[in-house]
């Protein structure tokens, strides 16, 4: 392999690694600090959309006619659901339980919503994009509805219904799956020229990925860098959410690989949008959890880039 493809194949850890050095160099240069209120403005802008151009190129170059309910969706569902709800009632039955952080952090990392880079990852790795598309859109659009109906009960909010929670979730959700979604579709049906345009790009989803990779990983970065909690903390947290992470990829590929779709299904359990997993624990918990969102956004992205690697050498199971 030579030197541009194995470039190629760690594309996503350059850019996690990127993204730590761009926050430290950035952050240690003078002449800079007028501008970080600008970069703590811009940043969260700019993500957005990268994202929304990403999942665009992404959808264009699916068949519309695969996108439909499947086996596999109801037990990766099933399993988010279930854990969800078991530690929604443990934390509820016993509020002082002394491990209350770390079990947060496992509810966390198991009810957010798969990813909405995870159709550039899998369509990358030659997985099922249509199959995954579907349970993308499926849980982010059930995560709006339960999450206000469990979360209120360990941490009430006064002023807070569930339509008003509801609401606020589905806005986070709505510019970066559902209007890139159907903007795609309404491209395959009415504008086939820009239609056939996109779908000739080559990889240029998976480099504006890269990109906002490295940006989720610098705001990672600096969450992890402001936290005020031990370093003992951290590593407990740090450690569970590498668990999470590893127990559901794992879980992914074993029902995947019972219907056919292992890359497909892992991605949709394994890979999770942490902006959203962060957003959750500001919003609902408490914002110390933030951090097990951080550095799950770590963990899958580098089980990811070895999952490149190993598809460039020929060893990627389907």
């Amino acid at each position: 392999m030579d030197i541009k493809q194995t470039l190629k194949s760690w594309t996503l850890l350059i850019a996690m690694i990127a993204g730590v050095l761009s926050y430290f160099i950035y952050i240690n240069i003078p002449f800079l600090d007028s501008t970080h209120k600008f970069a703590n403005i811009a940043l969260p802008i700019i993500q957005p959309c990268l994202i929304f151009a990403m999942l665009f190129i992404a959808f264009c170059k699916i068949n519309l006619r695969e996108i439909r309910f499947k086996v596999w969706h109801l037990w990766l569902f099933l399993i988010q659901m279930l854990i969800y709800g078991s530690i929604i009632l443990l934390l509820y039955l016993f509020p002082q339980i002394p491990e209350k952080l770390l079990w947060e952090s496992v509810l966390l990392c198991f009810i957010t919503p798969t990813a909405t880079a995870a159709p550039v990852i899998t369509q990358k790795l030659g997985g099922d994009v249509a199959g995954l598309t579907t349970y993308c859109i499926l849980i982010n659009l059930s995560v709006a509805l339960c999450l206000p109906l469990g979360l209120p009960l360990i941490y009430p909010q006064e002023g807070i219904t569930f339509f008003s929670a509801s609401c606020r979730i589905l806005a986070q959700i709505f510019p970066m799956l559902i209007l890139p979604f159907f903007s795609a579709v309404i491209t395959q049906k009415f504008f086939h020229r820009l239609h056939q345009k996109v779908t000739r790009t080559k990889d240029l989803a998976f480099y504006i990925w890269a990109v906002s990779l490295a940006i989720s990983i610098t705001l990672a970065t600096k969450y992890i860098v402001h936290s005020d909690i031990t370093l003992f903390d951290f590593f407990c947290i740090a450690t569970i959410s590498a668990l999470c992470c590893l127990i559901q990829f794992s879980l992914g590929h074993k029902i995947g690989r019972k219907y056919k779709c292992r890359i497909g299904a892992g991605q949709s359990l394994g890979q999770k949008n942490t902006a959203f997993e962060m957003w959750i624990s500001f919003t609902f918990l408490n914002p110390v959890t933030s951090l097990a969102g951080a550095t799950y956004a770590i963990w899958h992205n580098i089980y990811n880039s070895w999952q490149l690697y190993e598809k460039e050498r020929g060893k990627m199971i389907h």
